[in-house]
Formats: C-alpha cells, sequence, structure tokens
C-alpha cells in the first residue's frame, strides 16, 4: 500500500511535466511554421528579384543586338 501512496504523486508530477511537454511541442511548431512562412516570403521575392534582374538583362542584350545589327548587315553586305 505504501507503494502506491508514493507512486501516485509521481503519477500527477509526470502529467503535469507532460502537459508542459506538449505546451512547449505547441510552441515550437508555432515557431516553426512562423519561420517556415516567412522564409517562404524571403524565397518568393528572391525569386522575382531574381525574375526581373534576368529579365532586365535579356531586354538589355537584345537591345544591344538589335542597335548592332544594321551597321553588322550593311556590312556583311559590302563584303559580298
Amino acid at each position: 500500500m505504501l507503494e502506491f501512496e508514493t507512486a501516485q504523486p509521481l503519477r500527477e508530477d509526470w502529467k503535469i511535466t507532460n502537459q508542459e511537454n506538449f505546451g512547449d511541442v505547441n510552441t515550437d511548431t508555432e515557431s516553426l511554421q512562423k519561420e517556415y512562412k516567412q522564409l517562404q516570403q524571403k524565397l518568393d521575392q528572391q525569386q522575382e528579384t531574381s525574375h526581373k534582374e534576368f529579365q532586365s538583362a535579356s531586354i538589355a542584350a537584345l537591345e544591344s543586338w538589335l542597335l548592332q545589327w544594321p551597321t553588322a548587315a550593311i556590312i556583311a553586305k559590302k563584303k559580298s
């Protein structure tokens, strides 16, 4: 009987500790979800920035090529 009386408080302590641990898990889960959303937003912004940079670089390259094309065509005609 003495064992049962000493075992009972341990069970109550376990319940409290277990509830505290689940609280930590919930807090950790919320923190991870918040961090995930922030990282996802950052990734989306980086992708948008990369897309705009690629688009600008492509337009600059094409513009340069298109501006030089008539001169290159005239020179090619003269050489042939």
